[in-house]
């Protein structure tokens, strides 16, 4: 075992200080022969006499778990299980079923640079997973390749006292397959599913950044439940944010992100096509979703609020800004409102909603069954719209029965309008996107959109590749920049762990 050492030197008052700080550095193979005795000398070393990080060095090859990550305990020291030389080389697998890498318990913990694979011929009988964590916080995953049959990273939660913190950064991530049948066995990328006893009081936070996910199932979760004491989830509880920016993503069966519970949640910068549903807020708290570039699903956004007292009264504001939804097959924008009172209607200004094809911005309410799926009937909510170009959606796609069809017995579906009585401050022109076909939705210099965004109302300082707004906004989530244009990004482009962007 050797040691890393380090200075740095602290100024005080023209005066420098020299500090010295430790790393116990782990060889695998060397220090230890495997990664599992590696792992119980960590634990010797965070919970030992003379405490210090750890960093395990893993050199390149196949290394068949399950590992145990719960000795990983100690709340004042760290652990990092490192891949010398990245995922191409370093894969932790397992064959047969369940879960890679498993822990209870795990306090500062990085797993960094793997490739984590483990897929099933039979993924309903025996699921393979990549990584779950119970209870446990300042959790780390990046620069890694999961390939699993069912769910890549799952975070579970049932403490309510604890406050649990996860980053998933600059990962690529392929979970479940194209081939299945059942959209809700399998498949998610990031789930954090928080089921703790009421009250909770603690406040997790989620951060899912420069990801590229392809996913069956909804590719980010973040639930959070409150159960009775038989187990039987009651209510949706208000604790927990997910952050969720630059990530490029396709759920062929689900959606893009999967919201219940929490609040003050952030999703900036996302591009999300060819997939299901882009966005899917159902229960969910609230937050801010700008910038995020949604295309080729079969719905574009779905926003709802349940009813009292399953889900929580927050009085927070749910704001749906500088987003372009353009060329989904069905619908573009829903709001379902399923009861009163509730929270603010969402706030929708400064977007995109175009040449979708089964009408653009949609308010209802559920059917007689007062299901989710049932009939749907329209109903003029007021969602504050104002500044969006909502243009060339049509009536020609099919409605998809799994979520929110646009069946209504009450009104008449409209192209850009269902539900919706235009207040007379949206505009209906055509984007004048830059090259749609690439696809690139930034805007030509000839737009309308240029400089026609309404600044009245809280705006983004970025877009959805980082160009600085300026007092004049544009519509949608381009600002547009003079040429050379590079907005188009299919791939994240960015490294930082945890990017606000307003």
């Amino acid at each position: 075992m050797s040691i890393r050492k380090w200075f740095f030197v602290l100024a005080v008052l023209g005066l420098g200080t020299a500090l010295l700080a430790q790393t116990a550095t782990i060889r695998v193979p060397g220090d230890a022969p495997d990664i599992p005795s590696a792992i119980s000398q960590a634990s010797s070393i965070i919970n030992g006499p003379a405490p210090s990080d750890v960093v395990i060095d893993v050199a390149p090859g196949t290394y068949v778990g399950p590992f145990n990550l719960s000795p990983l305990n100690n709340p004042n020291y760290s652990v990092s299980l490192l891949a010398m030389q990245g995922p191409s080389v370093t894969r932790l697998q397992r064959t047969d079923c369940c879960w890679v890498l498993t822990g209870a318990g795990v306090r500062n913990f990085t797993l960094d640079g793997f490739s984590v694979r483990n897929r099933s011929a039979d993924p309903i009988n025996s699921p393979s997973n990549g990584m779950r964590l119970n209870d446990s916080t300042n959790i780390t995953v990046q620069n890694c390749a999961f390939d699993v049959s069912n769910q890549a990273m799952t975070f579970n939660v049932s403490d309510p006292a604890l406050s649990s913190r996860v980053q998933v950064v600059n990962n690529l991530v392929i979970a479940g397959d194209t081939n299945e049948v059942n959209p809700y066995l399998y498949g998610q990328a990031v789930s954090m599913v928080i089921n703790d006893t009421y009250p909770s009081t603690g406040e997790h936070r989620l951060i899912v950044a420069d990801n590229t996910l392809r996913t069956g199932a909804s590719a980010v979760r973040f639930l959070h439940y409150e159960p009775d004491e038989f187990g039987n989830n009651i209510r949706v509880a208000s604790g927990g944010t997910l952050e969720m920016v630059r990530n490029d993503v396709t759920s062929w069966f689900a959606a893009g992100h999967n919201l219940i519970g929490g609040h003050n949640h952030y999703v900036a910068a996302n591009r999300i096509h060819d997939g299901q549903v882009g966005l899917y807020n159902m229960c969910g708290g609230s937050g801010v979703w700008e910038n995020n570039v949604l295309y080729n699903n079969i719905q574009g956004a779905i926003f709802s609020f349940c009813a009292v007292p399953l889900a929580p009264i927050t009085r927070e504001t749910r704001v749906f800004r500088h987003n372009t939804v353009v060329n989904n097959k069905g619908t573009g924008f829903i709001y379902l409102d399923s009861a009163l009172p509730h929270d603010p209607l969402p706030v929708v200004y400064n977007n995109i909603v175009a040449f979708n094809n089964y009408s653009g911005i949609v308010t209802l309410f559920p059917g007689v069954s007062g299901t989710a799926t049932s009939m749907q009937a329209y109903v003029p909510y007021d969602l504050s719209l104002d500044h969006n170009d909502v243009y060339g959606n049509t009536l020609s796609g099919f409605p998809d029965s799994t979520f929110f069809v646009l069946t209504g017995t009450v009104g008449t579906p409209g192209l850009n309008y269902s539900g919706i009585v235009p207040n007379g401050k949206d505009l209906s022109v055509d984007p004048g996107f830059y090259d749609p076909l690439r696809p690139d939705f930034s805007l030509k210099n000839t737009s309308k959109l240029v400089n026609a965004g309404l600044v009245s109302l809280p705006l983004p300082l970025r877009d959805f590749v980082l160009n600085q707004r300026d007092s004049k906004p544009d519509i949608g989530a381009y600002e547009y920049v003079e040429p050379p244009n590079f907005n188009v990004r299919t791939t994240p482009a960015s490294k930082a762990a945890s990017p606000m962007l307003h």
